[in-house]
C-alpha cells in the first residue's frame, strides 16, 4: 500500500499536539521520554480503532441503496436493516454499522461487507489471529497473555489465545497433509522436476550448536533446588552464492533447524 506521506505529516503533527496539551498541566522535570511513548502509544490505539471503524462504514456505502442481493444458495436476499457488529482488530475491541441482508427461503442471512473483508462478528480479525497465534506458538498462555497487553495495549483472554493458537495449528496440520499428498503424486512430483531451478554450481553448508535449558516435567526434580535439564540444539544453515548481472556477489540463506 502507497500513503500520502502530507497527510501522515498533518496527522502526526495534531497527534503531537494532542499529547502536548494532555501534558501541559503536568510538572515537566516530572515528564520523561518513555511516557511521552506510551501516551502516543495509546493515541494511536485509539485513532486506530476509529479509523478502522470509519474505513469499514464508508465500504459499506457500496450497498447503500441496494435492496437485493444474491444468496449462496441461489436465492434472493432483502435488505432488513442496518445492523450493529462486534471485532476483536490489533486496536482492541471495534463495533460497526452495516448493512445485514435476509428473507431467503434458506433462512440464511448476510452481510456483504462481512463477507468481502474476512470479518466474522464476535471473532478476532486475520491480523490479531495472527499475532496471537504467535504469541500461543512461542509462550504459555498466561505468559503469552501478559506478553501481548503490553505490546497491543488492551487484554486478550488465555481462551481466546489458546483458540487461535489451536486454529493456527489446524492450518499448519493441512498445509502440511497437502505437501505429504503432492510428495506423493506421481503427476505432481514430475511438474516439480520441470519446474525447478537449476542447481547452484557450489552449495555451502554449515553446522553449529548450543546448550539450550529444558525445563523438568518431574514434580521432584522441579523441587530439588539447582536442577537443570540441557539438551543441545542442532543449527544448520545452507547457502549459495551467485554472481548477478552487476558482477556483485549476493549471497541467499536459507536456514533450516
Amino acid at each position: 500500500m502507497k500513503y500520502n506521506i502530507e497527510k501522515i505529516n498533518g496527522i502526526a503533527e495534531k497527534l503531537a499536539e494532542i499529547i502536548e496539551e494532555a501534558i501541559a498541566e503536568a510538572d515537566p522535570s516530572e515528564i520523561k521520554i518513555g511516557a511521552v511513548e506510551m501516551a502516543l502509544r495509546e493515541s494511536l490505539r485509539e485513532i486506530g480503532e476509529k479509523a478502522l471503524v470509519r474505513f469499514l462504514e464508508n465500504a459499506d456505502k457500496e450497498w447503500e441503496g441496494v435492496s437485493k442481493i444474491e444468496c449462496t444458495c441461489g436465492g434472493k436476499l432483502k435488505y432488513q436493516r442496518q445492523r450493529v457488529a462486534t471485532i476483536w482488530s490489533v486496536f482492541g475491541k471495534v463495533k460497526y454499522e452495516r448493512a445485514y441482508y435476509a428473507g431467503c427461503q434458506c433462512r440464511e442471512g448476510q452481510a456483504p461487507l462481512d463477507e468481502k473483508y474476512g470479518l466474522v462478528p464476535g471473532e478476532v480479525t486475520a491480523g490479531l489471529a495472527d499475532l496471537v497465534g504467535l504469541s500461543g506458538i512461542d509462550k504459555a498462555f498466561e505468559e503469552g497473555q501478559k506478553w501481548l497487553q503490553s505490546f497491543l495495549l488492551f487484554e486478550v483472554s488465555e481462551n481466546t489465545i489458546r483458540a487461535e493458537t489451536e486454529d493456527l495449528g489446524a492450518i499448519q496440520k493441512q498445509m502440511d497433509d497437502a505437501l505429504v499428498k503432492a510428495m506423493q503424486d506421481e503427476t505432481e512430483l514430475q511438474k516439480r522436476e520441470r519446474d525447478q531451478k537449476q542447481a547452484p554450481e557450489c552449495l555451502y553448508g554449515s553446522i553449529d550448536a548450543a546448550k539450550v535449558r529444558i525445563e523438568p516435567q518431574d514434580e521432584l526434580e522441579k523441587a530439588l533446588e539447582g536442577r537443570e535439564n540441557w539438551r543441545d540444539l542442532k543449527i544448520v544453515c545452507w547457502y549459495y552464492i551467485y554472481v548477478a548481472d552487476t558482477h556483485q556477489e549476493k549471497i541467499h540463506a536459507n536456514f533450516e533447524i
